[in-house]
């Protein structure tokens, strides 16, 4: 028997703010010692430094500024250059057409529109039969796919095929809010 419900998570971050905070803590906080002088190995910071940050305090800051760039990114079509030349982040359209292959074959990359489908399947039999599929036409954006975009064209890092960027459900469908907005004035670049 299947759970139904919420899915395990496809994707695990391998690194998550506790680690990048633990660098930092590294970086500038110092180990200290407690009243009967053993050395205790927790990172605590000089409280008196202008580096003092708690880790809570250090994830809210994480946190409104990657809110500030998603919005950037959103809602001005701004490129998003990651530090250390570690790519671009940003959103890009791009219009596909349907094809016919060396075999005579039509190949539509078209993503397929579930709910109309299941719709067709119900009320034609022969349609479900040949597994035909009603594609998304995407009128609301004049034919273009619009999808988040992570460059590494100019990054300098190795194994550069290994990193892909998955944006959270909550930016997808940030993005698809603004697409389907009626008279929506932001335009992104073309791929």
């Amino acid at each position: 028997m299947t759970k139904k419900g919420k899915q395990k998570e496809k994707y695990v971050a391998h690194i998550k703010s506790k680690d990048f905070f633990d660098y930092y803590a590294k970086k500038y906080f110092k180990d200290f010692t407690n009243e009967k002088g053993e050395e205790i190995k927790r990172a605590k910071i000089d409280r008196d430094t202008p580096y003092y940050v708690e880790y809570d305090l250090y994830c809210k800051v994480i946190s409104a500024f990657n809110l500030e760039i998603r919005k950037l990114i959103l809602n001005e079509s701004f490129d998003f250059v990651l530090p250390r030349r570690m790519g671009i982040l940003g959103i890009r359209k791009k219009k596909i057409t349907p094809w016919i292959n060396e075999e005579g074959d039509l190949v539509n990359p078209l993503p397929p529109d579930w709910k109309a489908t299941m719709e067709l399947w119900e009320v034609d039999p022969k349609a479900k039969a040949e597994k035909k599929l009603v594609r998304h036409f995407n009128k609301h954006t004049n034919g273009y796919i619009v999808q988040w975009y992570y460059s590494t064209r100019k990054a300098n890092y190795k194994w550069k095929s290994a990193y892909s960027f998955i944006p959270c459900r909550t930016a997808k469908v940030e993005l698809c809010t603004i697409l389907k907005t009626p008279n929506n004035k932001i335009d992104y670049y073309e791929l």
